[in-house]
């Protein structure tokens, strides 16, 4: 009978192990873990299902080895991570006292290079010899291991090509190359940086001129209570192009007027997604607990005509707490109100 239930191919075991190196290599150690131990509750789930014919007590002596074997991987790669760190720490320390020693070599000689003109200074001062060659070497290889905004691999720092070193031309091209697009900025000074801060704050300082500028005029647009100096909407496109207000201009927030069902006139607030020939696409917030200056986003977009909007600039502000809200100052809002009425009637 066990012969019967036993299995003829390895497929299974064959899998797990496929799955176990496959999350290693992709996704790292700390999730190959992880799937060995939903391997493991797969496998148990189904031995649980055939207890009836299963003796449990066989299975001691593998759950042991598979724990003795996780300890002896750990342990393998705590080694293994350790002596990574020392080879690691070893090369940078030769690399660091290389880069000292190119420093002193090249200083006594006055340079390190800094500029591309040095660089041309050099090539034409010198003949060609074994001594300029090694110069030109070192003073690349220094660059190389001094550099932190390019990779060593770069092309500017090769030194040898088919173990050889380059042509001196070569390294003195590389070098002005690399002084050249990459070293060689202007030094900035407390002026500059003087400059720079009195700019942004000229800037800062025109931008809240503005804000305050259209905030003024809208104030001073909707307190009016003369119907007749109201900027009335328009029937098209051309004739909104003249109006003070940016009508035309998709993303403004407005306030339209809408007639309820039960008769009376309330206004929303709307953002402009697209202006036609005969009307705008506008997204309409909701009022918030029936407020006028506490307004949130919604999807309802509508048609509007021209003569329903009241207001063609509204100045908002957002905030963001447990919902996103759209905050019209009291003072407009009011003002928006008592014009609702007025307009409608027109």
């Amino acid at each position: 009978k066990r012969l019967d239930e036993a299995s003829t191919t390895n497929l299974g075991e064959e899998r797990s192990v496929g799955l176990l190196n496959y999350e290693l290599s992709i996704r790292g150690k700390a999730n190959f873990e992880a799937v060995s131990r939903k391997i493991l509750l797969y496998k148990s789930f189904d031995l649980l299902r055939n207890k009836d014919n299963i003796d449990f007590k066989r299975f001691r002596k593998p759950a042991k080895e598979i724990k003795q074997s996780k300890l002896k991987w750990n342990s393998k790669m705590q080694e293994r991570e350790k002596a990574g760190y020392n080879q690691k720490y070893i090369l940078n320390s030769q690399i660091e006292s290389m880069k000292y020693n190119d420093l002193e070599y090249l200083k006594t000689f006055g340079g390190p290079f800094t500029t591309p003109e040095e660089v041309d200074n050099f090539m034409e001062s010198c003949s060609e010899s074994k001594e300029k060659n090694k110069r030109l070497y070192i003073e690349v290889r220094y660059a190389k291991n001094s550099c932190v905004s390019l990779k060593h691999s770069a092309s500017v720092f090769a030194l040898r090509r088919n173990c050889k070193n380059l042509a001196s031309d070569k390294y003195a091209s590389n070098l002005k190359e690399y002084l050249g697009d990459t070293r060689h900025k202007t030094i900035l000074t407390i002026e500059d940086l003087t400059g720079v801060l009195e700019k942004i704050r000229n800037l800062k300082a025109t931008e809240h001129l503005t804000q305050d500028t259209v905030k003024n005029s809208e104030q001073s647009s909707l307190g009016n209570q003369d119907a007749d100096n109201i900027s009335h909407p328009c029937t098209s496109v051309q004739d909104a192009n003249k109006l003070s207000h940016p009508c035309t201009c998709v993303g403004n927030h407005i306030a339209a007027f809408w007639i309820d069902d039960d008769g009376n006139e309330r206004w929303y607030l709307g953002i402009v997604e697209c202006v036609t020939a005969n009307n705008l696409i506008v997204t309409y917030f909701r009022k918030l607990d029936g407020k006028h200056n506490e307004w949130v986003p919604t999807d309802e977009k509508l048609e509007t005509e021209f003569n329903q909007v009241i207001s063609w600039n509204v100045p908002v502000s957002y905030v963001c707490s447990e919902r996103i809200r759209c905050i019209v100052p009291k003072q407009i809002a009011d003002e928006i109100e008592k014009l609702t009425p007025r307009l409608a009637s027109c």
